[in-house]
């Protein structure tokens, strides 16, 4: 199962659209809080991650992640003004940075390179 995290729902629908085109499970979560309640599901592989949400942020998200050891890897999406790709690589559990705007082409990048498989 690949979990997408962003308070932005249009973007969501359109990740879980790809992602499931492709085979794969996906959950949606519009915050850090909603997205908690899914990180400890055994089948959570991957996990794209806004930094910027209501109620627990992405950051914080990562922080409370690495204090339980939970261990997803996460691919956090954000924009260069919002974070620089050096301070996204520094949180834990950050396998890798998708600058927004992204493409059809940069997520399944990323899917074959950090997900475990299909479905």
């Amino acid at each position: 199962m690949i979990l997408v995290v962003d308070d932005d729902p249009v973007l969501t629908e359109m990740l879980k659209t790809i992602l499931e085109k492709k085979g794969h499970s996906v959950v949606l979560a519009k915050d850090g809080a909603e997205a908690y309640e899914h990180l400890r599901a055994p089948d959570c592989e991957l996990m794209f991650l806004d930094i910027n949400m209501p109620r627990i942020n992405g950051a914080e998200l990562l922080i409370l992640m690495s204090a339980e050891g939970i261990e997803v890897p996460t691919v956090v999406m954000a924009g260069f003004r919002d974070y620089s790709a050096e301070e996204i690589e520094e949180l834990p559990c950050v396998k890798g940075f998708l600058p927004k705007p992204f493409g059809v082409e940069e997520v399944m990048s990323v899917v074959e390179r950090y997900g475990t498989g299909v479905e």
